[in-house]
This record gives C-alpha cells, sequence and structure tokens, in this order.
C-alpha cells in the first residue's frame, strides 16, 4: 500500500504540495549545479558535449525583463541554470520578469526550474514573474497543484 500523500489530493494545503514536490526537486538539483567537462570534453559522457546546439535555448536580458527561447528540458536546464546566475545575483532590481512567450517546448524540468528562480529570488525578498508560458508548462503546474507557488502573471 502506497503511504506517500498524493498531489490529487484536494484537500492538501500548498505548504504539503511543496514539501511533496522536495522528491522531484531534489534529484533535479544535481542538473542544475554547474558543470564542466574538465578533461572529459569530447568525450560521450561529457554532459557539455551531449548538448547539440540546436537545442540550446536563448536566455536574453531586457530592462528587467528576461527573454526564454527553444526548448526547456532535462539537457538544457542545467544550461539556462548557469545562464541565470548573473539574474539571481542583481539584489537592486526588485522586479524580475521572465518571459517564456518564445518557449517551444517544456517538460517537468522546465517547471522545476521556475520553482528554483522562485525560491531565489523570495529568499531576497525580491518579486518574480512569469509571462506567456507554454502550454504543456502550465498543464504541468496545474496538474501539480503550483499556481499558488509559481507566479504566473
Amino acid at each position: 500500500m502506497n503511504t506517500e500523500p498524493s498531489l490529487q489530493h484536494k484537500n492538501i494545503r500548498p505548504h504539503s504540495k511543496l514539501r511533496n514536490l522536495l522528491g522531484f526537486i531534489k534529484p533535479l538539483a544535481a542538473l542544475l549545479k554547474p558543470f564542466s567537462c574538465g578533461n572529459n570534453c569530447g568525450s560521450r559522457s561529457s554532459p557539455a558535449v551531449r548538448l547539440e546546439l540546436k537545442e540550446t535555448p536563448v536566455f536574453q536580458k531586457q530592462s528587467n525583463t528576461y527573454y526564454l527561447s527553444g526548448k526547456l528540458n532535462f539537457e538544457t536546464v542545467p544550461f539556462l541554470w548557469q545562464e541565470s546566475q548573473s539574474a539571481l545575483k542583481d539584489r537592486e532590481q526588485t522586479l524580475t520578469i521572465f518571459d517564456l512567450g518564445e518557449v517551444a517546448q517544456s517538460d517537468s524540468s522546465g517547471v522545476a526550474l521556475l520553482i528554483a528562480w522562485t525560491r531565489n529570488f523570495r529568499r531576497r525578498s525580491q518579486i518574480i514573474h512569469f509571462v506567456h508560458l507554454p502550454r504543456q508548462m502550465l498543464a504541468i503546474i496545474q496538474l501539480a497543484g503550483l499556481e499558488t507557488i509559481i507566479p504566473i502573471k
């Protein structure tokens, strides 16, 4: 018998949902750590080599908005996490917007990235908003009951 709480139960409070998601997020945390190929550059086992150029998402800043385009998946999220480190360190900016209007595809890895960004900005009492999320990503967020956790505008 499965004794773990299910996210499908309607009576689970939002903070309980966060605890349930830790089991999902913790394994993904290893992906978000900066990596380097070191002496393994060019080998098949190097994550940096497996990422194809056509899959690499674009992360651009204009004023207080970061524009993302491309695919957000298991292979591209670590790249975006590295690219976003300057945004996460900018303490002068009180409002940061991530525009995902040009994201072609996303899976649960992309949602985990939004949760990580949200957590980092909220720790510093900064406001973060996500706009123009792809339908796939919205469906995952709604299915997991994360609408109250991820600030979507």
